[in-house]
């Protein structure tokens, strides 16, 4: 729809009369995918409406030719939605419109104040004035008299609820707008930085906030413009940390028999027909030879360690001098240290929760487990002969 424009003589409050330019301007909302928007809207700026002593920032004139009513003040709205929308206003220039919500009007009439609430205001900062849109009343069923320069409003019941004066061809009503400035203390639209939106979202990352805001997924985003999307998120970075992986292979090997021995104990789950429920594996770091004991409860552990110690120096000569265990309760206790103490054995245990410092022996009972149980699925046999497999499997890896 093309603007209008019409001249008229006005006469200002020294005397003087002059031309004054009345310019009306149609306005199309830019974003069609916001449905409840109106297709179209209309802005007057007319800068001589200062002149008129009756019209100022607060006022509220009726318009015929406007789709949508416009408020310029923030702190009149009950009810308040964001939006990031722009309407087209005087020269197309874009003007935004920073939300949309109700407001309350209070209007005497016939000696009784009433209160008129609107729908569907439209936010606009940049207006110059309030406007309620003529066909708006229509839609809601009301309707505007006109006559001997005063406007008369009537609500879908008939009953008088505004009325107004023409003030140089445009029609002021007598009503004031509720402000609520204890409720703008605390809800009043801010645009947070990427950084507050992204510790509101759960530390999503900026691509999701990003598409979030784009789509318009989320009613009442609103991102500073200056503000940069790169986030600096201490939080993030403390709980994405890890550990390095472990190297595959140890750097340094024994180069003697005995020199480094390998311990864990593994919880085989299933009591088998001797009751044994554990087995512990030793394995020289050198050879990568194996060795097992059969368990029944994990405080027999000890015994089987001093055993196997005692076996190696009287069958090989060969004297442990380093043994490396995770933090199991079979190994940290007194007994076992100051056992190890008097044989003058080093006891190496590996950081909490950290199985791969003892890799050797931990991947050395996952492959006599895997052997295992593959030999008894194989054969359907009984899963209770697992330490009959464990001992094969141990044999044939030797």
């Amino acid at each position: 729809m093309e603007g209008k424009s019409t001249t008229d003589a006005v006469t200002t409050q020294n005397g003087k009369r002059r031309k004054v330019e009345h310019v009306q301007q149609a306005c199309d909302v830019q974003e069609d995918e916001d449905e409840d928007m109106e297709d179209s809207t209309y802005v007057i700026h007319d800068k001589t409406l200062s002149d008129y002593a009756d019209i100022n920032v607060d006022s509220w004139l009726v318009d015929s030719a406007t789709s949508s009513h416009l408020s310029n003040q923030r702190e009149t709205f009950t009810e308040f939605t964001p939006l990031k929308r722009s309407i087209r206003g005087v020269g197309n220039t874009d003007v935004p419109v920073k939300g949309r919500g109700t407001v309350k009007l209070t209007s005497r009439t016939n000696g009784q104040t009433i209160t008129i609430v609107i729908h569907d205001v439209l936010y606009v900062p940049q207006a110059l004035n309030n406007l309620l849109s003529i066909s708006h009343l229509d839609e809601s069923g009301g309707r505007a008299d006109i006559r001997n320069g005063c406007i008369h409003l009537y609500d879908k019941n008939k009953l008088l609820i505004a009325v107004g004066q023409k003030v140089e061809r445009m029609y002021l009503l007598h009503v004031t707008a509720k402000k609520h400035t204890e409720h703008m203390a605390i809800s009043t639209e801010t645009a947070n930085t990427w950084q507050s939106w992204h510790r509101r979202f759960g530390h999503v990352g900026v691509s999701g906030l990003q598409c979030t805001l784009n789509k318009n997924l989320v009613t009442g985003m609103m991102v500073d413009e200056n503000n940069s999307p790169k986030i600096e998120c201490t939080a993030c970075i403390q709980a994405k940390q890890a550990h390095n992986p472990f190297p595959r292979q140890s750097k340094h090997h024994a180069e003697k028999p005995g020199d480094l021995m390998h311990t864990d104990l593994w919880d085989c789950r299933t009591t088998s027909i001797r009751g044994l429920k554990y087995f512990i594996s030793f394995v020289n770091n050198c050879s990568r030879c194996i060795a097992i004991e059969l368990l029944k409860t994990k405080d027999q552990a000890i015994d089987k360690f001093k055993n196997y110690v005692a076996y190696l120096e009287r069958q090989y000569e060969f004297f442990p001098k380093r043994f490396r265990a995770d933090n199991g309760g079979e190994y940290i206790t007194g007994d076992l240290q100051r056992w190890c103490a008097s044989k003058g054995i080093k006891l190496e245990y590996t950081a909490p929760y950290s199985p791969a410092q003892n890799g050797v022996a931990e991947r050395m009972n996952h492959t006599l487990a895997e052997l295992a149980r593959a030999m008894i699925f194989s054969t359907k046999s009984p899963t209770f002969l697992w330490p009959e497999a464990i001992a094969h499997a141990a044999y044939l890896r030797n």
